[in-house]
């Protein structure tokens, strides 16, 4: 599975993209916003799942953008929205967002908005690597009945 990850902490993204390529995985890391719309325009790959955080440098964005991303804490989120998820809906099942500010996320722009798209609140501790494994594996799962029939 092709996977953009959209994070600009290096030492949180090389620990996430090492286990996902000893899993076998494809991996496109995404350091900023105009990182990751390069990766996703690009005819060299086919995104098959994405994992995002919120709290990301907000590159290429216009005036009203940034002021929707509330000074790059929901970077991640105003990239999501207007460049991926108004051009391939599918993606909304096929996208983890991990943060610190879902609550900021949530109260922003209401659960409706956010239906599909799998949440996981970022911590120091295990689970957060643990949630998003599982997320992957059934976005894997998904995908592979698809291929399937």
């Amino acid at each position: 599975m092709n996977i953009l990850t959209l994070e600009n902490r290096g030492s949180v993204s090389f620990y996430m993209t090492d286990y996902l390529q000893k899993e076998g995985h494809e991996v496109f890391d995404a350091y900023n916003t105009g990182d990751a719309q390069s990766i996703w325009e690009s005819d060299n790959y086919r995104i098959d799942c994405m994992i995002v955080d919120l709290n990301v440098i907000p590159v290429g964005f216009s005036t009203e953008q940034k002021k929707r991303s509330q000074d790059g804490l929901l970077a991640g989120w105003v990239w999501l929205s207007d460049y991926v998820l108004t051009k391939d809906a599918t993606m909304r099942k096929r996208t983890i967002i991990y943060s610190r500010y879902i609550n900021d996320l949530r109260e922003d722009v209401g659960d409706e908005k956010l239906e599909g798209i799998r949440l996981v609140p970022k911590s120091d501790s295990a689970s957060t690597a643990e949630q998003i494994i599982r997320h992957i594996q059934a976005i894997d799962n998904m995908l592979e009945r698809k291929r399937n029939g």
